[in-house]
């Protein structure tokens, strides 16, 4: 296999479309790499603001900490371009931000 065949090989494999027909969720899952990317930072961007803010008006260590391993994390999750795992994370630093503003 010759570089010209890998790389008309990638550019059809970059160019799937989900079937015509197909539910909404399914077709969400056929979005290109970089719309997927594009839209994981922008939704990391946003969290990880709100997070900060938080931080500052609690006054708090532990909400600063969130904020830097939620970026940590996001960096990791962005390779694998998979939302699921970026929903678990916002999720555990909802739980964690929760738990602190009850505790203040």
């Amino acid at each position: 296999m010759d570089l010209s065949e890998m790389k008309r090989q990638s550019d059809a494999s970059a160019r799937v479309r989900p079937p015509r027909g197909a539910p909404e969720l399914f077709r969400r899952l056929f979005l290109s790499r970089a719309s997927l990317g594009f839209e994981l930072l922008l939704a990391i961007k946003h969290h990880a603001r709100r997070l900060f803010i938080i931080g500052l008006q609690n006054s708090s260590a532990l909400t600063s900490i969130s904020v830097t391993n939620l970026v940590i994390v996001a960096l990791h999750r962005c390779e694998q371009k998979t939302h699921r795992f970026v929903r678990r994370m916002i999720e555990i630093d909802r739980h964690v931000i929760y738990h602190e503003i009850r505790a203040s």
